[in-house]
């Protein structure tokens, strides 16, 4: 944002109603936010300044859309979701998110000593996430420990 300054931030769809006229935009987004989010952003942005060109790039990464892509997969199979991952990370912060919105229970944890039985007494299919820079091993790790603790449930 510090090197555009005449950007204007949408975190938000109501942010939209925020932005100035213009003949032209140009829409980025950071690389870690879901694509559905920011298509429907830019759909937003064309339907409220229909006099003007939209022109989006492209800028999400590749495996945070093979995550999200794979998450809503995992929300019609399971009960509730582990996601795995720092809870600095935006793309770990957003597989949460996701889950909560779809109306699923999300633990977020980073390492599998967080995981407590009494999470899942009621639940009988929990399902397994990470953010992309969460290391195959700690996934692994997790995956053990709720391998463990379905033995106990």
């Amino acid at each position: 944002m510090g090197d555009f300054t005449d950007a204007v931030l949408l975190s938000r769809p109501e942010d939209i109603s925020d932005l100035p006229p213009r003949a032209r935009y140009g829409i980025i987004s950071q690389t870690t936010q879901p694509i559905d989010f920011v298509r429907g952003i830019v759909e937003l942005v064309r339907i409220a300044q229909p006099d003007s060109e939209v022109r989006f790039v492209d800028t999400v990464c590749k495996p945070t859309k093979d995550r999200q892509s794979a998450l809503h997969k995992l929300l019609d199979a399971a009960e509730a979701i582990v996601v795995v991952g720092g809870r600095a990370s935006n793309n770990t912060r957003q597989l949460v998110e996701t889950c909560r919105a779809a109306g699923k229970v999300a633990f977020h944890i980073e390492r599998p000593n967080e995981l407590r039985a009494e999470w899942f007494r009621k639940i009988e299919v929990v399902g397994l996430t990470a953010g992309t820079s969460t290391l195959p091993e700690t996934v692994r790790a997790v995956h053990e420990r709720l391998l463990e603790l379905a033995e106990h449930v």
